[in-house]
């Protein structure tokens, strides 16, 4: 009996994490540091092997997941498409697509209730000396009352937490 425990234990295990993944730890800004002093870590699906795209998933040093979706390298998280971050109450925080790790299109955030919080439209624009960068548009927000404060673009928006997207390499 003690030996078949063991032996669902190290499948379950297994199933969790290939040998063929890879784990990076993370500080609280998201960039690489020690297994002694990490906030977040990151798992690399597939990282041995050499592919467009890889599948990302970073957590919180709780185990909870903090985002997922596919990134251009497997070396940092370079993201690509639809984005999805949570709180560490297992709630939806944002959805958000991105290009070449530029937001670039649809986007909502929502209130650690799960109650929607914003929908907008990140527009990927270039300046005059020809740096890339994103403008978001907001299109509907609600306050934490569920009142709606801007409809269609019109309104008065106000974010009471500085909302990071991560353009960083992680």
């Amino acid at each position: 009996m003690k030996y078949l425990i063991f032996l669902f234990f190290v499948s379950t295990t297994t199933l969790a994490q290939s040998s063929k993944d890879k784990t990076i730890y993370l500080d609280s800004l998201f960039f690489p540091t020690t297994k002694k002093e990490f906030k977040y870590y990151m798992i690399v699906e597939d990282y041995k092997n050499t592919k467009p795209e890889y599948f990302i998933t970073i957590y919180y040093a709780s185990g909870k997941i903090e985002s997922k979706g596919y990134s251009k390298s497997k070396d940092f998280f370079k993201k690509k498409g639809e984005i999805i971050s949570y709180y560490e109450n297992e709630t939806i925080k944002s959805t958000i697509f991105f290009e070449d790790n530029f937001p670039n299109g649809k986007c909502v955030l929502y209130f650690e209730n799960g109650e929607k919080k914003m929908e907008g439209r990140y527009l990927l624009t270039t300046d005059i000396g020809g740096k890339r960068k994103s403008k978001l548009r907001i299109e509907n927000a609600w306050n934490i009352d569920k009142l709606q404060v801007v409809t269609d673009g019109t309104g008065d928006y106000e974010e009471d937490e500085f909302f990071i997207v991560h353009n960083n390499n992680y």
